[in-house]
């Protein structure tokens, strides 16, 4: 089981925004979503979740429309981390990690001891305690993506699904994030994220996503032949030739070369 997308067509405001995409999700590796600026990936999660009616097609979540489901037991089976969330005031790190066991808590409450608890453990295993008494609002932006994670952990759900989560992070803190969500796919959960760097993209993802002129144009597992080649000339056709894909010490790189 898993997310299907079946002939999706999504439309705003009378303009076509996705167009025919069907594809199938499963809950294994890390799969990257990869597409320009405004080439319709923030709306293209929200239709996954739900949260974007569609003008066709049909989407599913473990074999069941994604509009049944209800929304407490849609948030145990999804994590969503969108791209900018507003931090409650006066909350800890802690706290806010807490709440990621709100799926399974009565409406009047957030979290519990034992929420509390395992927000503490998670946020040591990521090795983040030390902002654990600190207010949300005081954190970085990479330390507020970590927490955002950690926070996912509570939720115990199989999928997160991540919105360009390394927007103005620094060089240090993008691979770290991927590392994490990396060890999260590691660990049995589907991880799906739209990310902007090609390079970053074929570092880490066990699948690449392309989305461009409103479909989805590419689809690349790294396991599979012509992975390189493939996602060269696909590469190509949506950022311009001065992409190149190459192969050193057995990993693919990705570089612009200056013509």
């Amino acid at each position: 089981m898993g997310i299907e997308l079946r002939e999706v067509w999504v439309s705003l405001h009378g303009q076509v925004i996705l167009q025919d995409i069907s594809l199938t999700l499963c809950a294994e590796g890390v799969t990257m979503l990869l597409g320009r600026n405004g080439a319709g990936k923030t709306t293209l999660f929200r239709a996954v979740l739900g949260q974007q009616a569609l003008a066709k097609g049909q989407i599913f979540l473990d074999g069941k429309p994604v509009q049944a489901w209800k929304p407490k037991e849609k948030s145990r089976k999804i994590a969503y981390i969108p791209q900018e969330k507003e931090m409650p005031l006066g909350c800890t790190a802690e706290e806010y990690t807490a709440m990621g066991q709100a799926p399974y808590t009565p409406f009047y409450k957030s979290y519990d001891k034992e929420g509390l608890r395992l927000a503490r453990q998670i946020l040591a295993e990521f090795g983040i305690s030390h902002v654990a008494k600190r207010q949300m609002t005081q954190l970085s932006g990479g330390e507020k993506k970590l927490v955002a994670i950690a926070r996912t952990r509570v939720q115990k759900t199989p999928w997160m699904i991540l919105d360009e989560p390394l927007a103005a992070l620094d060089f240090k803190r993008q691979h770290e994030i991927l590392q994490r969500l990396r060890q999260e796919s590691r660990e049995g959960r589907g991880v799906v994220l739209s990310i902007h760097d090609p390079a970053l993209a074929v570092q880490y993802a066990d699948r690449i996503l392309l989305l461009h002129e409103k479909r989805i144009v590419g689809d690349f597992q790294r396991q599979k032949t012509g992975f390189s080649s493939e996602l060269e000339k696909n590469l190509q056709n949506i950022y311009g030739k001065q992409v190149v894909l190459w192969e050193k010490e057995g990993q693919n790189l990705v570089y612009w070369k200056e013509v």
